[in-house]
C-alpha cells in the first residue's frame, strides 16, 4: 500500500498530547453523543486538520483488506490493533499523540458507518480498475 501523501502540519509547539480520560475517550469515539469537530478540539488541531486526518484514515482503510462486513462489536482486538499500527506506521503525525489515540477513535466513528465505508471502498475500486 503506498503511504499516505497528504502532508499534515509540524507540531505548533504543543507537545505530547496525552489520551483522555477513558470516559472522554468513549464520547469522542461514539459519533451520536459528540460531533466531531470535539474530537479536533481534544487533538488540538484545526478543522481542516482534523478532517484531512480522518479522510486519510478513512482512505487506508477503504483501501486496505479490513473486513468491513464485521460490526465493530464483532471485530477482535487484534484486528482493530493491526489496523490502528498499520495506519500509525502510514501517518507518523499521530506520534505526538499518546498511544496514537486519535487512530483508535477515527477508526471506530469510521466503522460506525461501516456500509457507507463500503460503498466508498467499492467506488475507490472501481476507479483503480479503470486506470
Amino acid at each position: 500500500m503506498p503511504a499516505c501523501r497528504t502532508v499534515f502540519p509540524v507540531s505548533r509547539g504543543n507537545g505530547f498530547i496525552k489520551r483522555p480520560s477513558k470516559e472522554d475517550f468513549n464520547r469522542l469515539c461514539n459519533d451520536n453523543l459528540l460531533p466531531v469537530a470535539k474530537v479536533y478540539r481534544a487533538m488540538k488541531v484545526t478543522g481542516w486538520e482534523g478532517r484531512a486526518l480522518s479522510a486519510s484514515v478513512k482512505d487506508i482503510i477503504a483501501k486496505g483488506d479490513f473486513d468491513l462486513e464485521k460490526k465493530l462489536s464483532e471485530c477482535t482486538q487484534r484486528d482493530l490493533q493491526g489496523l490502528e499500527e498499520h495506519i500509525g506506521q502510514e501517518i507518523p503525525y499521530f506520534d505526538r499523540y499518546e498511544d496514537q489515540w486519535p487512530i483508535s477513535v477515527f477508526i471506530r466513528r469510521h466503522l460506525r458507518n461501516r456500509v457507507q465505508l463500503a460503498e466508498y471502498r467499492t467506488r475507490l475500486r472501481a476507479v483503480n480498475f479503470f486506470k
